[in-house]
């Protein structure tokens, strides 16, 4: 599927980690892919030849962008220029020339000898985009044609525009940010690596907002059920469960004559009401409890065996961990949060300003949650 190319906009960034094929301690350079024909992050392949170099290319080429920069960030010195680039069977390689007259550049070419910064990124405007759901026989002939991956992706890029590449840390390499810290002299350049620490984190935050909304579902699956009783426990139901749409229990919500009550909450419309009592076996007899129940007015059902008894249990445990995950997570949040800030704003601005809007968003998250796992 073609689309028009805007250049006006920012260029798209897919990040790769191959290491190095060479590196020149002598000339200060090295030859590494900048780009591989492996699915990224975005689930997505570009293709060796995919794209065009009328903009970018090695340095003393006319008319064209030969400068490489650290971490896509245009308003830093380059770290070096492109000396060569071209595409092979396996991905888009070229050869980067350190500067020697930024501190930057000799911090950059530092952490590539010591192996603290391993990855690259290219900048592209995409051009066409073969995406499965839309052609499933071409999507399928390229995976021929250029012996992709079978599974991991849902699109190939097979035409763009290339702005540039850059040197980076990837987010699944943390070690690398401290490592790198230690090396680097130049203020700009740390400043820019404090942010890729922050980055690193809230790379991981974000993968447990995946597992925290795979524990939210299993919460809300709870929601349904809960207006059941569990197998150990006789059942007074004061409202007819079909006028709320969700319900909630309260453990210990109540006690008669010092014995605990559970309390079943029917919701809707944003308004509760008690649905039901729920009284343990280990705690109330029979008698005992149905006596209560004829008190509240209530329609009393007696503990039954029964099968179900693993399938409460399981949901239990999987409601409980789902507890301790999302708490862990909010306390890493906490810690984020209180880092010092105003080095970042000034020198990464947009990016230190994405940073703790996702922080504040997920500790929002995690605070609505927290009346369902009382």
């Amino acid at each position: 599927m073609a689309d028009e190319i805007k250049t006006d906009e920012s260029p798209q960034r897919r990040d790769t980690f191959t290491g190095y094929d060479e590196i020149n301690e002598g000339e200060k350079s090295c030859v590494s892919y900048v780009s591989t024909k492996e699915p990224d992050t975005y689930e997505e392949v570009i293709l060796p030849d995919s794209m065009d170099f009328s903009r970018y290319g090695g340095r003393g080429q006319e008319g064209v962008n030969s400068t490489v920069n650290y971490g896509h960030q245009y308003g830093m010195f380059p770290i070096g220029t492109c000396g060569w680039i071209k595409p092979d069977s396996k991905g888009i390689i070229a050869k980067t020339f350190f500067s020697q007259k930024t501190q930057a550049g000799i911090d950059a070419f530092n952490l590539v000898t010591e192996a603290a910064l391993r990855g690259w990124s290219i900048g592209f405007w995409p051009k066409e985009t073969v995406r499965l759901n839309d052609d499933h026989e071409r999507f399928d002939a390229l995976i021929k044609q250029y012996k992709l991956a079978k599974d991991g992706y849902d699109a190939i890029v097979t035409k763009g525009l290339l702005a540039e590449y850059s040197l980076c840390n990837l987010q699944s390499n943390p070690g690398a940010v401290l490592h790198a810290r230690d090396i680097v002299k130049s203020p700009e350049f740390l400043a820019r690596l404090e942010v890729e620490e922050l980055a690193v984190q809230v790379k991981f935050l974000h993968n447990m907002m995946l597992m925290l909304k795979t524990s939210q579902e299993t919460i809300e699956s709870l929601s349904d059920i809960q207006q059941r009783p569990f197998p150990n426990e006789h059942s007074c139901r004061l409202e007819d469960p079909g006028k709320f749409d969700k319900f909630a229990r309260k453990t210990c919500e109540q006690k008669h004559e010092g014995k605990c009550i559970d309390i079943v909450y029917g919701i809707k419309e944003g308004k509760s009401k008690i649905q039901a009592l729920r009284y343990k076996t280990k705690i109330w007899t029979a008698g005992d409890a149905k006596a209560h129940c004829k008190s509240r007015e209530g329609s009393f059902e007696p503990a039954k065996e029964s099968k179900s008894e693993n399938e409460f249990t399981e949901l239990k445990q999987k409601v409980t961990e789902a507890t301790h995950e999302i708490r862990t997570l909010h306390a890493e949040i906490l810690t984020l949060k209180q880092q010092p800030s105003k080095k970042l704003e000034v020198s990464v601005g947009k990016d230190g300003e994405y940073v703790r809007k996702f922080l504040e968003r997920l500790d929002g998250d995690i605070r609505r949650l927290y009346g369902r796992l009382d």
